[in-house]
């Protein structure tokens, strides 16, 4: 019986303890099983003991579109805070190679991350050499 009470749009109060559930026309099955008299005896037993008070329900039928369930369609990505952010950020930064093997020969540490860092998701970073470190230095075999 869940299930088809899940299917209704709308409940509302319509004067002392009387409850109206709606159901969109789309579902008139649903709608004539909550409906039968056994069933909506059971249904205002537990509205008793959930509430402490007796309620009348009464079903209808609504024209409004049926607002779809939450089991329709993928969930939504989680957000994400700001700490989860930096942490995502350090932890994409440290696979790159070049910067896990300064964390691994260095023990440099990753202290933040800039957005943007690396948007075009590729495994290599270009690191521009430091003025004159092409240039030969004459090496003394002398030692």
């Amino acid at each position: 019986m869940v299930s088809q009470l899940e299917k209704a749009s709308a409940l509302a109060i319509s004067g002392p303890n009387t409850l109206v559930l709606k159901f969109p026309s789309t579902y008139n099955g649903e709608r004539e099983y909550c409906s039968e008299a056994t069933r909506l005896q059971r249904i205002e037993a537990v509205l008793l003991k959930l509430t402490g008070r007796g309620w009348k329900l009464r079903v209808e039928t609504t024209t409004a579109p049926a607002v779809p369930q939450a089991d329709s369609g993928p969930a939504p990505a989680p957000v994400e805070n700001g700490m989860a952010k930096a942490q995502r950020l350090r932890d994409e930064a440290a696979s790159i190679p070049l910067i896990k093997r300064a964390i691994e020969l260095m023990g440099a540490e990753i202290k933040r991350v800039e957005d943007g860092f690396n948007e075009t998701g590729e495994e290599g970073v270009k690191v521009a050499a430091p003025a004159g470190a092409n240039e030969q230095t004459p090496v003394d075999e002398e030692g």
